[in-house]
C-alpha cells in the first residue's frame, strides 16, 4: 500500500519525459516538501492547472495598469477597440465575460477569486453596469449639494439621463419590496438613503412642489400663488389641490391626501388656505390701520380699494338683514 504522505494526484503525459517527472513527483514529492516548495514556487503546487496564474495573464494585467495610470487617467476601463492596443481591449473586455461565467458557476471559465481579487486591487470594475450606477449617483450627489435635496424631475432639463436613473431606482425599489430580484443592493439603498432620497414618488413629487413653493414665496414675499404670477399651470393647480384636500381633512382626515405633517409645513411657510378669507382678513387689517390713523372707519367708495371693499361689507350686511345671501 502507499503512504499517507505520498501525493498520487494523476498527470497525463504525452511524452517519456513528462512520464518519468511524474513518477518523481508522485514518489519523492510528499505534503511537507510541497509546503517547503510552495513559497519559491509563488503559486499553490496542488492547485487545479486552470487556476494557475500564467506570466501571460500576469503581462496583460501590468499593460491595464500602465494604461490606468497613463492615458485612463486612473480607471482601468480600455475600450474593447482601443486601436493603440487591441489585444488589451480584447483581454479586458473577456475578463468581464470570464468574470460572469464564473458567477454562473460555469466549471469552464478561466477567472477564479485570486485573479478576481488582484484585478479589484487594481480598481477593475467587472460589471459595467457597477460604474455606470456609480457614475449617476456621484452625479445626483452634485444635484443635492446645488439643489438641497434629491428631487430630480423626470424630465430635468439640465441632465434628462439623471431623471431617468432616479425614476428607475424607485421603480427597483418597490420591485425589491415585492420580492423581486434588482440591482439596487442593500449597499446602494444606504448610500441614496445618505443623501435623504425619497422612495415614494408621490411624497417626492410633492416635495418637488412644495420646494416651488418655497421659491416663489422668497421671490414674491408670499404663498399667494396666481395664474397671472407663473408659468406653470401644473403648478396653479397643485395650489388648489392642497386647498381642496385640506378641506377633506378638515371633515375626514384619513381620506385626505394632505398629512398633518404636510399640513403643519405648508402653514409654516404661510400659505393660504383660504383665498377669499385671506383678503377679507388683509382688508379688515387695512380697515383697522385707517382707523388709527384718521380716527374713523367711514372711508369713501372712491378711497382706492379700501373704499371699495368697505362699501362691499355694507351692501352685503344689507342683503343678510334682509334674509338674502350675502
Amino acid at each position: 500500500s502507499s503512504s499517507p504522505q505520498t501525493s498520487r494526484r494523476p498527470v497525463r503525459c504525452r511524452t517519456a519525459a513528462l512520464l518519468r517527472r511524474t513518477i518523481w513527483i508522485a514518489l519523492v514529492l510528499t505534503r511537507r516538501r510541497v509546503s517547503a516548495l510552495r513559497p519559491l514556487a509563488g503559486e499553490a503546487t496542488d492547485a487545479p492547472r486552470r487556476w494557475r496564474i500564467s506570466a501571460r495573464w500576469r503581462s496583460q494585467m501590468d499593460r491595464m495598469v500602465a494604461y490606468r495610470d497613463g492615458v485612463g487617467g486612473g480607471s482601468c476601463e480600455v475600450p474593447q477597440k482601443w486601436e493603440e492596443d487591441p489585444p488589451l481591449g480584447r483581454w479586458v473586455w473577456k475578463q468581464r465575460v470570464e468574470y460572469k461565467r464564473m458567477l454562473d458557476g460555469d466549471a469552464a471559465s478561466s477567472m477564479f477569486p485570486e485573479k478576481a481579487e488582484l484585478l479589484r486591487r487594481e480598481g477593475f470594475v467587472f460589471r459595467s453596469y457597477e460604474k455606470a450606477w456609480r457614475d449617476r449617483y456621484e452625479q445626483l450627489v452634485a444635484y443635492e449639494e446645488k439643489h438641497g435635496d434629491c428631487l430630480v424631475p423626470s424630465r430635468y432639463s439640465a441632465d434628462p439621463k439623471l431623471g431617468v436613473w432616479v425614476a428607475e431606482q424607485r421603480r427597483h425599489y418597490r420591485a425589491r419590496a415585492e420580492g423581486e430580484s434588482t440591482v439596487l443592493t442593500d449597499e446602494r439603498i444606504d448610500l441614496l438613503d445618505r443623501l435623504g432620497f425619497a422612495w415614494d414618488a408621490g411624497a417626492a413629487a410633492w416635495e418637488d412642489r412644495f420646494g416651488q413653493l418655497v421659491r416663489y414665496k422668497e421671490e414674491h414675499g408670499d404663498c399667494r400663488v396666481l395664474p397671472r404670477t407663473v408659468r406653470d399651470p401644473a403648478f396653479v393647480a397643485w395650489i388648489k389641490h392642497q386647498r381642496d384636500q385640506y378641506k377633506i381633512y378638515q371633515r375626514e382626515p384619513p381620506a385626505s391626501q394632505l398629512t398633518a405633517a404636510h399640513i403643519s409645513r405648508l402653514s409654516a411657510l404661510g400659505f393660504v388656505w383660504d383665498p377669499r378669507q385671506s383678503v377679507w382678513d388683509a382688508r379688515f387689517a387695512a380697515l383697522r390701520a385707517y382707523q388709527k390713523r384718521t380716527g374713523t372707519v367711514v372711508v369713501r367708495t372712491n378711497d382706492g380699494a379700501l373704499g371699495r371693499w368697505v362699501s362691499v361689507q355694507r351692501v352685503q350686511y344689507g342683503r343678510r338683514r334682509r334674509g338674502l345671501s350675502s
